[in-house]
């Protein structure tokens, strides 16, 4: 299945409207990138829909929402952001799930449950599937990109890479833990929809990533133990396939028993009130008895209940997340934490800024000044932390002062220097290096039109009779 919420090693997406498999067991593709003659705009329509695995992103959603709006908190809704982040997201799953078609098109051939998907089924070329797939993937990079931050655009970026690249075309043929180790891709909806909010992370999100992380073992396994042959068939060396139906029963519950006791405490960080809590238990007893019915025995009729219960379960553990989140918005007496704290006066959004960075030296100061970062971001009314790296290349010691530049000029009236090393005399031994920090400000009357701000420094000679600092 997709990256960003789940990671089959085959999914359950066929298509009820594709061909039936030729009798030899493997209907045949046709040649690359092409399209079967016989299928018609609808069905090819519906090819294209099927692979971005519309049930996944229907996970997406659901798992990614909840870190949405945590992030948001009390601040007003951004529906731009919003709408941007919910988006990029869901292009991004989508993506990796029409490039996993791509890569899987052999073994989806091979096994019965998979034989008619659209490349199996000769619907689609498998050019078309990948062309398909890296635009979706493009386009979600876009998206992110522009409306939201750096860090989440990498996040986006990084899971279908470690989906398609190391996942499916490395990780999932190798080893019975395919599922394990993979499931990281499989869970970076919450961190990505958080981030792209604040632009860094914090517990509550990690803890949806674990949950979701653990999640994806017992629910692919449940499927795996009634499919066995089938993977057998395929060579993907399942946990059922390579170490047994005792074993993967085993894993299927201890699995089963840490992802609840994670759900439980999500809480405790600020992550969900008591509505929450009350359905993390509820709902977490019923996976653990099912998962306890899977141990005692594996027939195809309990395998299947864990798996679509599972199904269930996520959505549901996530939409009363979400609830939760939007009932503790509409009430200003709910103690859930600074989190959900509602504001005396309403704010307006806080707007995110890129920064560039630079820094130059007089021809007759033989010194370099380099930042160690040269773009950042940095939300509106709050602050942040540059710094830059100068380096004395004489073998006497230099003096020099540090003059910032602000870029456009609208925005030098906005941006606020809370500690500097500029405007005074620094002095740097013979060939010493030192690292000078910037903390900084951008308050909330910056212009709309501002969305890049470029401070650059310039390091001049001392002024005779100004202040030295002098660093050893």
């Amino acid at each position: 299945m997709s990256m960003l919420s789940t990671n089959a090693p085959e999914g359950r997406d066929g298509g009820a409207d594709a061909p039936s498999p030729t009798t030899d067991g493997a209907t045949r593709p046709n040649e690359p990138g092409a399209v079967a003659p016989t299928a018609g705009l609808p069905a090819v329509l519906r090819a294209y829909l099927t692979l971005t695995k519309p049930t996944i992103l229907l996970t997406v959603l659901a798992t990614g929402l909840p870190g949405l709006l945590l992030a948001i908190g009390d601040k007003p809704v951004n529906p731009i952001l919003a709408l941007a982040t919910l988006v990029g997201t869901s292009l991004a799953s989508a993506g990796a799930a029409a490039i996993n078609h791509y890569m899987d098109r052999d073994i989806d051939a091979v096994m019965y449950r998979t034989r008619a998907r659209p490349l199996p089924a000769g619907v689609l070329g498998p050019a078309a599937a990948l062309r398909f797939g890296l635009f979706l993937s493009a386009l979600s990079a876009l998206v992110l990109g522009y409306w939201t931050t750096p860090l989440a655009t990498a996040l986006a970026i990084g899971s279908i890479l470690y989906y398609t690249v190391f996942y499916t075309g490395w990780l999932k043929r190798r080893t019975p833990q395919n599922i394990v180790i993979g499931g990281a891709a499989g869970a970076s909806a919450p961190l990505i929809c958080w981030s792209a909010v604040t632009g860094d992370l914090a517990w509550a999100p990690v803890v949806m990533f674990a949950i979701i992380f653990l999640w994806t073992p017992p629910h692919f396994w449940a499927l795996a133990l009634f499919r066995k042959d089938d993977y057998a068939a395929a060579g993907v060396p399942m946990l059922p396939v390579v170490a047994g139906e005792d074993v993967t029963k085993r894993q299927i519950l201890g699995y089963s028993v840490v992802m609840v006791l994670t759900s439980l405490a999500l809480p405790l960080l600020g992550g969900g009130g008591t509505g929450y809590a009350a359905a993390a238990i509820l709902l977490g007893a019923g996976f653990i008895w099912m998962a306890w019915q899977v141990l005692r025995e594996a027939n195809v009729r309990n395998c299947t209940r864990l798996f679509t219960y599972s199904i269930a379960y996520l959505l549901l553990l996530f939409g009363a997340l979400a609830v939760d989140i939007g009932v503790a918005r509409q009430r200003p007496d709910l103690d859930m934490g600074n989190l959900f704290a509602k504001p005396a006066v309403a704010r307006p959004v806080a707007r995110r800024i890129r920064l560039r960075w630079s820094g130059e030296a007089s021809k007759v100061v033989p010194v370099t000044i380099i930042p160690l970062e040269t773009e950042s971001t940095l939300r509106l009314g709050t602050k942040g932390t540059i710094s830059f790296k100068v380096t004395n290349h004489d073998e006497r010691d230099v003096s020099f002062e540090a003059i910032p530049h602000v870029a456009p000029l609208a925005a030098d009236a906005h941006f606020s220097k809370l500690a500097c090393f500029c405007h005074r005399v620094q002095t740097l031994k013979a060939r010493q290096a030192k690292t000078f920090d910037l903390v900084y400000a951008l308050d909330m009357d910056l212009p709309e039109s501002i969305r890049t701000v470029t401070v650059s420094y310039t390091l001049t000679a001392a002024t005779a009779g100004a202040h030295d600092h002098h660093h050893q």
